[in-house]
């Protein structure tokens, strides 16, 4: 499916099934503070073109103090949030997430906190005949994780 949509002189596209190398280098998460009731970060734009609408995929993962003899039910869980707003190449982003309370109090334990990239919306300026007939371009792309 291809979609694209004229945007006064821009043209967006929705990112997913691009090469996961690719992917996960063109759109990236640093400074994660993660504590066990929020996180938060920098999400980074590497590529070439403006992006916005960049889907996170939270995972807050218990690790039990006694892994041979783990509890009945893990209290970890995984949280999608999207930061919204366009981030220009080579710019980028902050995000904060505050996760629902878990009682752990009485498990022995801690939450370990990853934060995957799993999907985001490019931005492409839009071309001019010539340089259409110069050099061709894709003006649609989808990206998204497979995981």
């Amino acid at each position: 499916m291809q979609i694209a949509m004229l945007v006064g002189t821009t043209v967006v596209a929705s990112i997913a099934g691009k090469a996961e190398d690719t992917f996960a280098q063109e759109v990236v998460v640093r400074h994660v503070a993660a504590g066990d009731d929020s996180v938060s970060g920098m999400v980074v734009n590497q590529s070439d073109d403006t992006v916005r609408d960049v889907r996170l995929l939270i995972r807050h993962s218990f690790v039990w103090g006694n892994e041979f003899h783990p509890g009945p039910d893990s209290p970890g869980e995984s949280y999608f949030t999207t930061v919204r707003e366009s981030i220009a190449p080579g710019a980028s982003a902050r995000f904060d997430f505050q996760m629902p309370a878990l009682s752990t109090s009485d498990v022995p334990g801690h939450f370990d906190t990853s934060i995957d990239v799993v999907g985001y919306t490019e931005v492409i300026p839009a071309r001019t005949a010539e340089q259409l007939q110069e050099a061709p371009t894709v003006i649609y792309r989808e990206t998204e994780t497979r995981r």
